[in-house]
């Protein structure tokens, strides 16, 4: 039962970080860190009902689940190989090109989790579903997010 509130947590602590990072994105860098935003904000607000800040409600998962899911379709797209797209305030790691196969399956198995976690029809299946989306969160930006200090 601890572990979904310290995961969620610890999303919006990294969240607050992120918004340094985007100084100086533009083009197809700032489209995908917008996209990582929308992501970041539809965690927190299934994070909220994790957290039991908020009573669970299974429209409001439902919804930020299936913006999750959308926006993990567009994850591949928007690392195009190019020298825009590797661009100095990039957060991508050379890897994300290096290892495009591997990376596309981490964004594929995202969606699907995603889509999982909009179905989520109790606060015991969110739990679960939302841990399953942070662990493919958490994967790929083991290997292909940049460190921060």
């Amino acid at each position: 039962m601890k572990r979904p509130v310290t995961f969620a947590a610890l999303i919006l602590v990294a969240a607050s970080f992120s918004a340094f990072a985007h100084m100086g994105a533009t083009g197809i860098v700032k489209q995908r860190m917008e996209t990582m935003k929308e992501m970041k904000s539809a965690m927190a607000e299934i994070g909220a009902m994790v957290k039991k800040e908020r009573p669970f409600d299974a429209s409001v998962v439902a919804k930020a689940g299936k913006s999750l899911a959308r926006d993990a379709s567009r994850i591949s797209g928007q690392f195009p190989n190019t020298k825009e797209s590797r661009q100095k305030v990039s957060e991508a790691t050379e890897r994300v090109w290096e290892e495009m196969p591997r990376f596309k399956a981490l964004a594929v198995d995202l969606e699907k989790k995603a889509k999982a976690l909009s179905k989520a029809d109790s606060a015991a299946s969110m739990k679960v579903s939302f841990m399953e989306v942070g662990k493919a969160c958490s994967a790929c930006h083991e290997d292909f997010r940049r460190k921060r200090n």
